[in-house]
């Protein structure tokens, strides 16, 4: 595994024994895609959660199928050993940052309305170490998904990272917005 976050932050500290993070390890079957493990509900419940599975499983994943935006939806091969971070551990977790650090910036680098086209970048910007997820936003007349960067104690961190985005990935576009509480308490507890 590698780490969920590009710099050592305060809540790394604050999360003590209590709160490690806990896997099950799933061995994958025939048909197996990391969109439909994340959308079991047995796991989180939201394919556009796939992104957690990928990240905490790179190694390997990234060398058993081809990188494309189709990745999430094509099936791994049977006999994977995927970890899983427990549900109810990512809860408690969240809960216990959230209480002890009110603030947390997040860059959002891609808004589309098809998650299939947030593919690719997300696996580049986790392939580099970045830890993103994917949320929605809902129009009148669309259901946007935005793939972010997150989460980082202050604006200017965030600044630092959002700056590292455009120079090493070309993601000049990339804009920060401060994270509401839903989202944090449904993502930040993913981070180790």
């Amino acid at each position: 595994m590698i780490p969920c976050a590009p710099a050592s932050y305060a809540w790394e500290q604050s999360l003590d024994a209590e709160t490690p993070l806990q896997y099950t390890i799933h061995i994958t079957e025939k048909g197996d895609t990391l969109c439909d493990m994340a959308a079991s509900l047995d796991v989180y419940g939201s394919c556009l959660k796939w992104p957690q599975l990928y990240y905490y499983n790179i190694e390997e994943i990234r060398d058993a199928i081809p990188h494309d935006m189709d990745l999430p939806f094509t099936p791994l091969p049977p006999g994977l050993s995927i970890a899983i971070v427990h549900p109810s551990n990512v809860k408690e977790r969240a809960r216990k940052i959230n209480r002890e650090f009110r603030n947390f910036w997040t860059i959002n680098v891609m808004s589309r309305d098809q998650s299939r086209d947030l593919s690719e970048l997300a696996l580049a910007l986790m392939d580099q170490g970045y830890y993103c997820y994917i949320t929605k936003f809902v129009t009148e007349d669309t259901v946007w998904k935005r793939l972010r960067v997150g989460f980082f104690p202050s604006l200017e961190i965030t600044r630092e990272i959002q700056q590292e985005l455009g120079e090493k990935m070309g993601l000049n576009d990339a804009w920060i917005v401060k994270a509401s509480s839903e989202e944090v308490l449904e993502f930040v507890g993913f981070l180790e």
